[in-house]
């Protein structure tokens, strides 16, 4: 007599197959070390993007705003402008 094998799909009288994945179920810790790396990406990333990176002071001082144009001005050289002071608050 041959032995009858099922498809695994409902109450068929025959073997059910289960999937055999190639990689235990996560651990608590596990997951832990996933949400660790994806906050530290996470604040990497907001770090970047909304720092002051940008601003550049080139050394002539805090009085000075320099903006690198790029090749509009004929090199990647920064144009810088001298801020006008503020007019001393009077004594009278």
């Amino acid at each position: 007599m041959i032995p009858k094998v099922g498809t695994g799909f409902g109450n068929n009288g025959g073997a059910s197959m289960q999937m055999n994945w190639p990689w235990p179920p996560p651990r608590r810790k596990d997951i832990g070390a996933i949400l660790l790396v994806v906050v530290f990406i996470g604040v990497l990333v907001f770090g970047i993007a909304f720092s002051n990176h940008l601003a550049v002071n080139f050394g002539f001082g805090p009085e000075w705003r320099c903006v690198d144009v790029g090749s509009r001005a004929g090199g990647p050289n920064p144009v810088c402008i001298k801020d006008v002071p503020a007019k001393p608050p009077s004594s009278n």
